[in-house]
């Protein structure tokens, strides 16, 4: 299988949130599921990102990328088949013509996108051409479905190098969140590191009590019940020679 990927993959640093991760999260995932994965040569496409504000700029950037990437796509699908064009893609990164140009020529196009709760009150048009849309969080499936596109609900892509695949015999690090910060990420993660401390009181309780329950069943727990018990009797008694025949 073949597929022509487009995830922000960038010839240059841009001022924009860190994105370099996820070109090793794509190919490498592909390849070693046994898929080829392609990419248009010379071709910028975090750069669109960090246009958004520019309308000639982004004008410009989208009118040679797509222009790059439909020329590689005819090329290569002509001398073995391309399976399907998968992209990240931004709504602002999207040259429409585009994408139907290259279903003209056989290839499905898909794009994923994980911030459609963040971004998005409805599925911007320039999606609409898109063949399947590959949608991770749970919230904007309703999104799709109103606006009737195909979509598939599946989880965020991510690649671990096979050395860093070990997992601990105890998990014992806090929460961590992967991604760029902001306002609401860092309100989220406050929440988060507060339900977590609630749950760390409530599991230390719960052993406290297990292990009272187990005590109370043991030779050992027994005596130390008896033991209590008779201590507050002889107590009690104390008290009332105290007051009945002492006055006090």
């Amino acid at each position: 299988m073949k597929i022509l990927l487009s995830c922000l993959q960038s010839l240059h640093k841009h001022s924009i949130p860190a994105h370099d991760f996820w070109r090793s999260y794509f190919v490498e995932g592909c390849r070693e599921a046994g898929i080829t994965p392609l990419e248009v040569p010379d071709v910028d496409w975090a750069e669109g990102a960090a246009l958004s504000g520019d309308g000639q700029g982004l004008a410009s950037w989208r009118a040679r990328t797509w222009e790059k990437t439909v020329a590689f796509a005819r090329k290569q699908h002509a001398q073995g088949g391309i399976d399907f064009f998968l992209g990240y893609l931004y709504p602002c990164q999207v040259e429409q013509a585009a994408v139907r140009e290259l279903q003209g020529i056989g290839i499905p196009c898909v794009n994923f996108f994980c911030d459609n709760v963040r971004e998005f009150r409805k599925v911007p048009a320039a999606y609409i051409p898109f063949d399947l849309h590959w949608v991770p969080e749970y919230e904007a499936l309703p999104m799709y479905r109103s606006a009737g596109l195909p979509h598939m609900h599946a989880a965020m892509p991510c690649w671990i190098p096979r050395q860093l695949r070990i997992l601990p015999k105890q998990e014992n690090e806090p929460p961590t969140f992967i991604g760029s910060a902001d306002t609401l990420r860092i309100a989220v993660g406050r929440i988060e590191t507060r339900q977590l401390h609630i749950l760390e009181v409530l599991t230390e309780h719960k052993a406290k009590v297990s292990a009272l329950e187990k005590l109370a069943h043991s030779m050992q727990g027994r005596v130390w019940l008896v033991s209590t018990v008779v201590f507050a009797t002889l107590a009690a008694a104390w008290e009332i020679i105290k007051n009945r025949l002492l006055g006090h």
